[in-house]
């Protein structure tokens, strides 16, 4: 596979004329330069006998040099073989021959690349030339890779999703029939309740983080920011999980500051952050094991620290961790191993946030550390925070547009036990008629209702009739979550854009919201 001093085109010239008018001779040699690939032949019996200047200057070599035409030493040792075998048999053969492999480039780095060759024959039909194109495929080639490697997660999703889907409604079916069986004991009962609202927060958390990797994808997730203490959320959030590290013998400690850390964020989305750092912590943390969620106060940052002594990770799991529907080894040791989708979610809303997200294991056994540093601002001022506390304790007048009775009578009784005053329509027309009545606070609208006047008319209606400030703060409520029709809510006069089903914390922030909005304009 040498190169050898008498030029192998123009020998063939000189011993068959005919072949060489058919290569092109020299004019074979200039298209060969000018097309960017490798071109190249080879004898009838598969000794490569020519390669174009290409190959030199990928390969790093010159054509001076001995080894110029020996390409074997070029190919990556995983597909050297397959290559040699398949190229022989083609030979032997006398077909087209068509592979794909990875060259070493003059850097070093492994490249993919695709040949092509094809028999020459003569006037009897023998093959007296072999001549192929080699073109880089390198960049289509791991896109197709990555694509598939997608693919597979997405199918691996779907049967989760599947699996995780199941499990909760068989609970909540069964809880049901429970609960409507007369010979039921009360306590029975209570513990088909209990089961009911838990099955209830997984399925929800499960759409929830189905509908979030869709937003962020598409990048049409939106934060809803505001200043808020750190402090008081890793109270609030450790509070939360205090019992269930009790169940499991973990102890869940916390570390706050004693000054304040103000940073401007969305609540519910850095509660959900944190949460998900909690919730796996104690996951994959056996029991006897601790758990600390930590803050500390650097110059212009707030970190935000989840520490672990449980499974940890290895080197490969960390590099994977924050991709979607990705899980580590050890879920399959300590509990079902779920969507794969926290820690993705997680990256990109701290991202959003301005910050940035990272994880420490030094190995398996040996614990993990995850750490969320997030833009800090000044403190936020009293006026705010006292106007927050007041809007709490006030009664508002709620009216609930909406045509779904058991979602209506569902807002009804948590409302009014949040001790205000609820009145429900069905359409855009009743309640229209009850604006006229009585103007409430607040006016919490589905969108697709009966009767030819959808939400977004009512709120185009009731912005045109009430002007400032005797205007109710508008709110959509809705199974269409997207962003164009969050976006066209806000263009119909809504002030926010609730997706269904929405949370008592979300509905509890959304008042507060409105009646910080109500105070403005009454002011004013």
């Amino acid at each position: 596979m040498n190169s050898s001093s008498t030029d192998p085109l123009e020998k063939e010239c000189s011993e068959n004329q005919t072949d060489w008018d058919f290569l092109g001779g020299k004019n074979f040699r200039h298209l060969a330069e000018a097309l960017p690939a490798i071109i190249f032949t080879a004898t009838p019996e598969g000794e490569v006998d020519f390669f174009s200047e290409q190959w030199g200057q990928f390969v790093g070599i010159s054509p001076d040099e001995p080894e110029y035409l020996n390409w074997g030493p070029r190919l990556h040792p995983e597909d050297l073989d397959e290559v040699a075998r398949s190229w022989a048999e083609a030979v032997e053969a006398g077909h087209v021959y068509e592979s794909e492999f990875r060259l070493r480039s003059a850097e070093g780095n492994y490249l993919w690349f695709h040949t092509r060759v094809i028999p020459v024959r003569d006037s009897q039909l023998r093959i007296v030339k072999w001549c192929g194109v080699t073109t880089d495929v390198d960049e289509r080639k791991k896109l197709n890779i990555e694509l598939r490697a997608v693919s597979e997660r997405k199918d691996q999703f779907v049967a989760m999703l599947g699996h995780e889907l199941r499990n909760p409604l068989a609970a909540i079916r069964t809880s049901y029939d429970v609960m409507g069986r007369n010979e039921a004991e009360e306590k029975q009962k209570e513990e088909a309740y209990e089961i009911l609202g838990r099955q209830i927060d997984h399925l929800t958390r499960l759409v929830d983080d189905t509908l979030d990797v869709a937003r962020l994808s598409s990048d049409k997730l939106r934060l809803i920011r505001c200043p808020m203490e750190l402090n008081q959320l890793v109270d609030d959030c450790c509070a939360g999980y205090r019992e269930h590290a009790k169940a499991k013998a973990i102890s869940l400690q916390k570390k706050t500051l004693d000054t304040e850390a103000w940073v401007d964020g969305d609540h519910d989305r850095l509660v959900q952050c944190l949460n998900n750092l909690i919730d796996n912590a104690l996951k994959f943390t056996n029991p006897n094991g601790t758990v600390s969620v930590e803050l500390e106060a650097l110059s212009d940052m707030v970190l935000l620290r989840v520490v672990d002594s449980g499974i940890g990770m290895q080197p490969e799991e960390l590099e994977q961790v924050f991709q979607p529907f990705e899980q580590g080894d050890g879920a399959t040791d300590l509990t079902t191993k779920g969507l794969g989708l926290g820690l993705s979610i997680v990256e990109k809303l701290v991202e959003l946030h301005g910050g940035r997200i990272s994880v420490t294991s030094p190995g398996p056994h040996q614990g993990t550390k995850f750490e969320i540093r997030l833009p800090a601002i000044d403190a936020m001022s009293e006026t705010v925070q006292e106007n927050q506390a007041e809007g709490l304790q006030d009664e508002l007048e709620i009216l609930v547009l909406e045509d779904n009775e058991s979602v209506a009578q569902s807002l009804k009784m948590f409302l009014e036990l949040e001790n205000h005053k609820v009145r429900l329509a069905e359409d855009g027309a009743t309640a229209l008629t009850l604006l006229e009545e009585k103007v409430p606070d607040v006016l919490l609208s589905d969108l697709t209702l009966p009767g030819g006047m959808s939400g977004w008319d009512v709120a185009k209606k009731v912005n045109g009739s009430y002007p400032l400030p005797r205007r109710p703060y508008l709110v959509a409520l809705s199974g269409h979550a997207q962003q164009h029709y969050r976006d066209q809510s806000l263009e119909a006069g809504f002030d926010e854009h609730l997706a269904k089903p929405p949370t008592p914390d979300q509905l509890r922030k959304t008042l507060v919201n409105g009646i910080a909005e109500l105070v403005k304009r009454r002011s004013q």
